[in-house]
């Protein structure tokens, strides 16, 4: 636990720091966001944000800068923006829905964005949805108040993600390991949970390897962690069957059958209220074969 003083600069309310290289910009409470020189703390300022600043990132595939915080005080606490460093434009792509701070976000190296949120009991590490900003509880950690996180470059921690549209959706586990509960991965859904088996069936649980039916009010955003199943074997009835996907994307010419041959039509998958033919099948996807 040691800590080693590095550099110091006259500033006060720094709220955030990211690294985009070898350069570290900071921004404050207020949104004034600076480059410093790590090595003497020489700082530049660059611009100012709309906004107030929780936390920020750097996304290692694009290297825009993300950034959680409020646009005025009267604002949402729980909002997610893109902001130009240089400029200090800020496009707030949503809120996470949890109507409070994220004290921390970081993208790890495969993009995923991850939020923390402090409690007085206990913390929570949250997924964020890039389209939306929709957040959905990955993890309790059982410490309160925690106030950062950090991943290590060399680690994947792998996130299912799962979005619903308004109305009906097919979807499966593309997880390896035990499926979360479904209260987890499907929050409030408005039906039951159907398969198919020569006939529609209400689901007690879901399986990895099949597919599924839910009905959602309105768009949705949840994410479970775990392994990627990267194969599976499943038995297929005469007919149509419901199957679900794999953690990685799979071309559908690359599916085998034993005995060869039995597959007697495309796959279809299920956007935007009508069914498609898939050449890809997607994670978190269900498909009719």
């Amino acid at each position: 636990g040691d800590a080693h003083p590095k550099a110091s600069f006259p500033l006060q309310q720094v709220s955030s720091m990211a690294f985009r290289g070898d350069t570290l910009f900071i921004a404050r409470f207020n949104g004034d966001i600076l480059r410093v020189d790590p090595s003497t703390g020489d700082t530049a300022y660059l611009a100012k944000a709309p906004m107030h600043f929780w936390s920020m990132d750097f996304h290692p595939l694009t290297g825009e800068l993300w950034a959680a915080g409020q646009a005025n005080l009267h604002g949402r606490l729980d909002q997610i923006f893109k902001v130009n460093p240089y400029t200090g434009a800020a496009t707030l792509i949503g809120n996470t829905g949890l109507r409070t701070e994220t004290y921390d976000l970081q993208i790890d190296r495969n993009g995923t964005i991850f939020g923390l949120i402090a409690g007085s009991l206990s913390s929570l590490l949250i997924a964020i949805d890039p389209n939306t900003a929709l957040g959905s509880v990955l993890l309790t950690i059982h410490s309160p108040n925690l106030q950062s996180i950090a991943f290590d470059s060399a680690t994947t921690f792998y996130v299912s993600s799962f979005n619903f549209s308004p109305g009906w959706n097919m979807f499966s586990v593309p997880l390896a390991n035990p499926i979360p509960p479904l209260s987890t991965m499907l929050p409030s859904p408005q039906s039951k949970i159907f398969s198919f088996a020569g006939s529609y069936y209400i689901a007690p649980t879901v399986t990895q390897g099949t597919g599924y039916w839910v009905k959602f009010s309105s768009s949705r955003f949840s994410a479970a962690p775990g392994s990627p199943m990267l194969q599976d074997t499943i038995s297929l009835n005469a007919g149509w069957n419901m199957i679900g996907a794999l953690g990685m994307n799979l071309l559908a010419s690359s599916i085998t059958s034993d005995p060869t041959g039995i597959l007697s039509a495309n796959l279809f998958g299920f956007q935007a209220g009508g069914y498609v033919a898939a050449d890809t099948l997607l994670p978190g996807q269900g498909y009719w074969a």
